[in-house]
């Protein structure tokens, strides 16, 4: 399969990762965090640029949304939007605010499964 880099133009405007990773507070349980979660699916469905949505645990007790999106600037005022959601503040509340951290990257290019 070969391999296709993107110009910058291209970078500017497809294929935007945002990558934000927390952990949760103590009291809240693993299905109770999912089940939040699900609420962030109707928010972001409803953004301009939205592509998809991949959320995680690992065994050291983080968590990672990762998502993608047609634009940096679609990306980043979602990102502004949920700040304020009242759908999404349930699912907020099982965070610990201190240990978010947020990356937004533009691909550079996409090896898929031969």
């Amino acid at each position: 399969t070969p391999i296709v880099l993107l110009n910058k133009e291209a970078r500017m405007n497809k294929n935007v990762m945002e990558i934000v990773i927390w952990k949760s507070k103590p009291e809240f349980s693993e299905t109770e965090i999912v089940k939040r979660s699900k609420n962030l699916n109707e928010f972001v469905n409803n953004q301009v640029g939205f592509v998809s949505r991949d959320f995680a645990k690992n065994d050291e007790g983080q968590w990672i949304d990762f998502l993608y999106w047609d634009s940096l600037e679609n990306a980043k005022a979602a990102a502004k939007k949920i700040e304020t959601s009242p759908l999404c503040g349930e699912f907020f509340e099982t965070i610990d605010m201190n240990s978010i951290q947020m990356f937004h990257f533009s691909s550079l290019y996409k090896h898929l499964a031969a």
